[in-house]
C-alpha cells in the first residue's frame, strides 16, 4: 500500500517547523501556556504574573502580611479556531523518498496556516488600550511616532526594561528606511521572520498581514497565543489515482494586558 510507510509524527514535527518559523505575529505573543491541545475547544492556562500590592507594614496588627495568590493572574484561553489543508501527491512513498518535495509542500502548508493565523492575531487591535493616530505620515513622522508611543506606554505604567515590540504595515517600514533609523543593522533575516531591526528599545517587524491603517505595538506579555497540529494523515483517495496528506490546526488567542498593546491608526 503506498501509505503504509507514512510517518505523520515526522511531518507535523516538521510543519510546526515551518509554520513557526513563518510567523510574524506569532513572534510577538505569550506562548508560556500550561495543559496539551487535544481537540477544538480545549481551554489552555497562560502564564501572566500580574501587579503585586505594595501595602503598608503594621507590626501590631493582628495580620501584619497578606499575601497575593498568584493564581488569580492565570488567564484562561480558549482554542476556538479550526483550520486545515489538504493536497494529493501521486504517491506518498516516491515523495517520502524525496524530502525536498515534501518539505516545500510543508512550506507552502505551513506559510498559509501562518498567514491565516497571523491575519487572526492582527484583528487584536481593537482590545488595545491605547490608540495613537498618525495621518499623514512620512519619513519625518518617524521619531514622533516611536516617541509617542513609548510615552503612552510609561503613562500605563510598562516599565521601561520590559522587551517591545512593533509591527508595522510595509508603507510604514519604507518610511522608517527613509528615515535611516536602522543604520546598517543586518537585516538578512527579514525575509524568514518578518524582523527588519531594533530602533528606540523596540524589536520592528513588518508584516502584510496587519489591518489596513492599524499597525500595532506592545509588550511580549501582552497578547497570548496557543496553537497546535492536531491531526496528519496520509490516505488513499478513492476517487482518483491519487494519495493525499492533510492536517487540522487549530489555535486561539486572548489580550491578557490591554495596557500594554498600542494600536496605531496610521495612514499615509
Amino acid at each position: 500500500m503506498a501509505l503504509e510507510n507514512f510517518k505523520p509524527t515526522i511531518w507535523t514535527a516538521r510543519l510546526l517547523a515551518n509554520l513557526q518559523d513563518a510567523h510574524v505575529l506569532g513572534q510577538i505573543t505569550n506562548r508560556d501556556y500550561e495543559g496539551e491541545i487535544q481537540a477544538a475547544g480545549d481551554t489552555v492556562k497562560i502564564q501572566s504574573i500580574g501587579r503585586i500590592d505594595v501595602n503598608d507594614y503594621d507590626a501590631d496588627a493582628a495580620t501584619p502580611i497578606s499575601y497575593a495568590n498568584l493564581q488569580d493572574s492565570t488567564t484562561k484561553l480558549v482554542i476556538d479556531q479550526e483550520k486545515y489543508f489538504a493536497f494529493k501527491v501521486d504517491d506518498v512513498d516516491k515523495v517520502q523518498s524525496r524530502p525536498e518535495v515534501m518539505n516545500e509542500a510543508m512550506s507552502e502548508a505551513s506559510y498559509g496556516l501562518s498567514e491565516t493565523s497571523d491575519q487572526y492575531l492582527a484583528g487584536f487591535y481593537t482590545d488595545a488600550a491605547t490608540t495613537i493616530t498618525e495621518a499623514s505620515f512620512d519619513e519625518d513622522n518617524v521619531f514622533e511616532l516611536f516617541a509617542e508611543t513609548k510615552q503612552r506606554m510609561v503613562e500605563k505604567s510598562i516599565p521601561a526594561e520590559q522587551r517591545k515590540w512593533m509591527v508595522v504595515e510595509p508603507f510604514v517600514y519604507k518610511y522608517m528606511v527613509l528615515a535611516d533609523i536602522f543604520n546598517n543593522q543586518n537585516n538578512s533575516q527579514t525575509i524568514v521572520t518578518g524582523s527588519v531591526g531594533q530602533y528606540m528599545g523596540f524589536d520592528i517587524y513588518v508584516s502584510n498581514n496587519l489591518e489596513a491603517g492599524h499597525s500595532l505595538a506592545g509588550t511580549y506579555t501582552s497578547l497570548a497565543f496557543a496553537e497546535q497540529i492536531l491531526d496528519m494523515e496520509g490516505l488513499r483517495l478513492e476517487d482518483s489515482f491519487s494519495d493525499a496528506m492533510r492536517g487540522l490546526y487549530v489555535y486561539g488567542a486572548k489580550v491578557i494586558r490591554p495596557e500594554g498593546l498600542v494600536d496605531l491608526n496610521i495612514t499615509e
